[in-house]
């Protein structure tokens, strides 16, 4: 999701399941102006399951309504089942909502995770789902594979991050927090694949070393929470974007800060460097001028790219650096090109926002997930839909 799921993510869980009750079985008789209602213990348990969220949640703002991505984020967490024994049944209606998706480096598969609180290899050949790697106790908002393909790292709102075999689907590691920490919003795996960045609601960045778990050193200095995280290609940069409008550039080895690009709209949900390391793409919420391109040895922008009509959620660099495409809340995948800021063409299907995207390692296709509960496979020459899996799909 790189950070964009942790908005409006409680009220969502809530709009859908309203969405989703059959007509309730209730018969109402006006009687000398008394109500009487008759109601099944299912309609009841519905009642007080909706009650209960509607008072946590406003437990959780004391009163306000949500004004960022940190405070969506609160909701999620307090609305969130308790652990992964409480996840929802595999089919159910918000078992496939998707926040994050990623290749594998060989294009084979797909991860997915999401509301679910499971993380979901697909093959893409075949459109099945080949594993199911349950473990966390809140929706996983991020994932990455490492170079050699062995390996996932997967973030969560349950304030974990876990490390996963793929050839097994056995968990290797829970990362250990040592102590207070916030919901992960965003990681990322080195380019070497000996460590992981991450970040999150605590307003910091943390690399970890892969082999032991172990937290290497954190980077402060956002002023709200951390929505996403990058390496650079080199593995010398981490770049980081923020629920404060910047992205901050990062020394890799010493934790220092290098600059800050402070001229956002909004919240920066997305970034990504390009393959040459010199720029970095970054999305953010706002509904004009959601994409920009910066230089990274200068710190400028480049350019803008303005199209969708609401916030983005997610943007991906080509391979080969000269494309960009990024997924946003009107439903739409966009492929524009880095050069012009042209867009090239839009993709249309979904229907509901489009929270992760990702090129495959050849550049000829696209992945996306949505809150429509589908992963959708796209040609990038033609724009067509070669595949729609998920939970819903397999139920067609």
């Amino acid at each position: 999701m790189n950070g964009a799921a942790v908005r409006t993510r409680g009220d969502k869980r809530l709009e859908l399941v309203l969405a989703d009750l059959e007509d309730p079985p209730l018969e109402a008789t006006h009687w000398t102006g008394a109500m009487t209602i008759k109601a099944s213990g299912v309609w009841l348990r519905y009642l007080l399951v909706c009650v209960v969220v509607l008072w946590t949640a406003s437990e959780a703002f004391a009163g306000d309504k949500p004004t960022s991505s940190t405070d969506a984020l609160r909701v999620a967490a307090a609305v969130a089942p308790d652990g992964p024994d409480q996840a929802p049944a595999a089919q159910s209606d918000l078992a496939g909502q998707v926040d994050a998706v990623a290749f594998s480096p060989d294009g084979r598969f797909v991860v997915s995770g999401g509301a679910d609180m499971t993380v979901e290899l697909w093959e893409l050949a075949s459109g099945k789902l080949v594993k199911t790697l349950a473990g966390h106790g809140g929706a996983v908002s991020s994932l990455a594979f490492s170079p050699d393909g062995r390996f996932v790292v997967s973030g969560s709102l349950d304030v974990t991050i876990k490390l996963w075999d793929v050839a097994s689907g056995k968990l290797i590691e829970t990362f250990d927090f040592d102590g207070q920490a916030g919901d992960v919003a965003s990681v990322a795996f080195a380019p070497d694949g000996g460590a992981v960045v991450s970040g999150g609601l605590d307003r910091t960045v943390k690399l970890w070393d892969v082999a032991s778990g172990k937290a290497i050193r954190t980077f402060e200095g956002h002023g709200e929470a951390v929505l996403c995280v990058a390496f650079s290609p080199d593995g010398r940069l981490v770049a980081s974007g923020s629920d404060d409008r910047t992205v901050k550039l990062w020394n890799a080895a010493s934790g220092k800060p290098i600059k800050t690009f402070a001229a956002q709209d909004g919240s920066v949900t997305s970034l990504a460097f390009s393959p040459d390391g010199r720029s970095i793409v970054s999305a953010n919420d706002s509904d004009d001028q959601s994409l920009m391109l910066w230089d990274v040895a200068g710190g400028k922008p480049i350019r803008i790219f303005g199209g969708h009509g609401k916030g983005v959620s997610s943007v991906a660099f080509s391979p080969d650096g000269r494309s960009i495409v990024s997924g946003g809340w009107d439903e739409t995948v966009k492929l524009w090109d880095a050069a012009s800021g042209k867009l090239i063409r839009t993709f249309e299907g979904h229907r509901d926002a489009v929270l992760s995207v990702a090129f495959s390692p050849d550049g000829r296709s696209i992945v996306s997930g949505s809150w429509d509960r589908t992963l959708k496979l796209w040609d990038v020459a033609s724009g067509d839909v070669i595949k729609t899996f998920g939970p819903i799909a397999q139920e067609r």
